[in-house]
């Protein structure tokens, strides 16, 4: 971490200010998302927007052919005209604000150590993932209350967890933030998305399930505290998942990790007074957070788990229940067994089986083994191609992971999914209808045109 930057530090406020970031968002996404849902064809701007991917791809309008505005038939032209542009130049400026991407070199190489360790760790990042970080997500009442809101998740629930791990992918690679990669894109999809749910549930026009409505003491949806909870979930919880699990991570690896998701959290729109760079505070405002809501009763807990539960154990090669429940063990702590797990979230950690956990373990020893035997007879030139191999093997489990996703079609996060299940559905269709050579040519090609 960069020395000469100090760290903010939300402990320092009380509970009546700490709780003032439940009713504020972030406003630069929120102003795109306001011109989308008032001026804008939804359909064709998502298709738009979601073709970005890497971070040269740039935002055109040139492909919408009508556009529809909730103006009146009789409407001055000129205002028509000025709510046109009103739209191209906010969503136009929020794609080309790279504020929060204009790193220092300190900050360049932070980022470059903490991809080399995730990539170096990547199944055992995967799982913590999974098995931990969602999991306690989960747990957490008021800030998953969006999640139970919505019908996206009930409907199509490997999709957002195949979508969130991508996410982590595309932001832990070495290459995340050069040009042709994948990291800003990814952070500005995803910050807009926020935006879109957010203010469709303030305006009630999101799909959700029967009966439901927004209550004021939940705070705004996907407010300031949910997104320094959820920054933290990615790398308190990871790096605390390896932890348990019994890989031997040093303090300097720790801090670089937790700095590096403080940068990503920036740009995702978290304030900078909520958002510390040093993890000693980080990990005394995420308990300050989980002290308020991991709460009983809380129906979303069970509801949002047991489809990841279902999803690993199809997904993890001759996983049954009780193995999976193994891992969730291993890679959480003893005192969350009980008050978190078995309370909140109805998983009881009891009926787990260390079998597949001691397999696991052994299938993943042997296979570094073999790579570390691979390169014991090599010279030490090829020594450095090791941690390539390392980060390969990795990279086979999570592509296992995603080949059985049944129910999903893109891994990375789609504008659609932020106008609900059914937009989600009709960007399938629509995609389907494409001919498999013509999707070959965009998905190797993505700027190619194909009519």
């Amino acid at each position: 971490m960069p020395s000469s930057i100090p760290s903010a530090n939300p402990m320092l406020l009380t509970d009546e200010e700490f709780e003032k970031y439940r009713y504020l968002t972030d406003q630069p996404a929120d102003n795109a998302a306001f011109a989308i849902l008032n001026f804008v064809d939804h359909g064709q701007v998502y298709r738009i927007l979601g073709s970005l991917q890497k971070n040269t791809d740039t935002v055109s309008f040139d492909d919408i052919k009508k556009l529809s505005y909730e103006v009146k038939a009789d409407a001055d032209p000129k205002q028509v005209e000025f709510l046109i542009n009103y739209m191209k130049n906010q969503i136009d400026g929020y794609f080309k604000d790279r504020t929060h991407f204009q790193f220092t070199p300190e900050e360049k190489e932070c980022l470059r150590q903490a991809a080399i360790f995730f990539n170096l760790h990547m199944t055992e990042c995967t799982l913590a993932l999974a098995m931990r970080s969602l999991l306690k997500q989960y747990a957490a009442f008021k800030s998953t209350n969006v999640l139970t809101y919505t019908q996206l998740l009930p409907k199509y629930p490997y999709r957002r967890i195949i979508s969130t791990m991508q996410f982590v992918m595309d932001v832990m690679d070495v290459k995340a933030f050069d040009d042709d990669g994948y990291g800003i894109v990814a952070i500005q999809k995803l910050r807009l998305v926020h935006a879109l749910i957010r203010n469709r549930i303030e305006r009630n026009s999101l799909e959700k399930k029967e009966g439901a409505e927004w209550k004021q003491e939940w705070g705004t949806p996907i407010n300031q505290q949910d997104m320094i909870f959820a920054v933290h979930t990615f790398s308190l919880e990871v790096l605390h998942g390896l932890i348990a699990s019994g890989e031997k991570v040093s303090k300097e690896e720790i801090q670089n990790y937790y700095y590096a998701w403080h940068l990503i959290g920036k740009a995702l729109g978290v304030r900078d007074e909520l958002n510390p760079s040093d993890y000693y505070i980080g990990y005394q405002v995420q308990n300050r957070i989980y002290k308020k809501e991991f709460v009983n009763p809380n129906p979303n807990g069970p509801a949002l788990a047991e489809p990841l539960i279902q999803f690993l154990i199809e997904v993890l090669p001759m996983a049954k229940r009780k193995g999976v429940l193994g891992l969730v063990k291993l890679f959480n702590d003893k005192k969350d067994y009980g008050p978190v797990f078995k309370d909140i979230l109805h998983i009881d950690l009891g009926e787990a089986s260390s079998f597949y956990t001691s397999m696991y373990n052994a299938t993943d020893n042997f296979r570094h083994a073999l790579i570390e035997i691979k390169y014991f007879f090599l010279p030490n030139a090829k020594r450095s191609d090791y941690f390539k191999d390392l980060a390969k093997n990795e990279h086979r489990f999570f592509n296992s992971m995603i080949g059985v996703a049944k129910t999903w079609s893109d891994s990375h996060f789609r504008i659609a999914d932020a106008f609900g299940a059914q937009a989600a559905e009709e960007a399938d269709k629509e995609a389907k209808k494409m001919p498999m050579w013509k999707r070959a040519i965009k998905y190797f090609f993505p700027k190619a045109k194909v009519e």
